[in-house]
């Protein structure tokens, strides 16, 4: 099981990521917070992938439909929303002996739900949707493309990030 880097505030939400974070699968990073605080993040994910754990970054550096309109890019072929990625995966890709997989979940996007908040539309996590019509009635079907791992070293942080992000919008079109 590799170790999933979520924000804290998900966790709090999600009762699955609480779970796998009481089994320690989850890497819990601050949204907000000062340099000292993304250093020790980064610091911890690095120790994982140090000593042989896989880790998988999940969130912000996905298919968030939060983004702004600067923030959002679109799959080549089939225009598929996907949030621009931090120089995050980028920075830990470029280290000696690691490799990137690129991946696309196919179907995660039904276990959200469109909501007016405040007069603006946002997708929530549907708990419904993913624990009852997924776990549990197997009505909803989720599809996982990998792509070719991708060893990065020597590649700077931002082409790196690059390479991953389109490696992803490539995947994005055969979902």
């Amino acid at each position: 099981m590799p170790y999933i880097a979520v924000a804290s505030d998900s966790i709090k939400r999600l009762p699955l990521l609480k779970f796998l974070n009481d089994l320690s699968f989850v890497t819990p990073i601050e949204r907000e917070g000062n340099s000292s605080i993304a250093r020790g993040h980064i610091k911890k994910m690095q120790t994982l992938l140090n000593n042989g754990f896989n880790l998988m970054m999940a969130g912000a550096p996905g298919r968030d439909f939060r983004g702004t309109k600067g923030e959002i890019i679109y799959s080549p072929l089939k225009k598929k929303p996907l949030r621009k990625f931090t120089e995050l995966s980028g920075f830990l890709a470029t280290h000696p002996g690691i490799e990137t997989v690129p991946l696309c979940i196919d179907g995660s996007q039904e276990f959200y739900q469109e909501v007016e908040i405040n007069g603006r539309k946002e997708m929530r996590f549907s708990a419904w949707r993913f624990f009852v019509m997924f776990w549990l009635l197997g009505k909803m079907k989720v599809k996982i493309i990998y792509g070719q791992p991708l060893v990065l070293h020597g590649k700077s942080r931002a082409e790196a990030t690059t390479i991953i992000q389109e490696s992803v919008l490539n995947l994005l079109d055969l979902c």
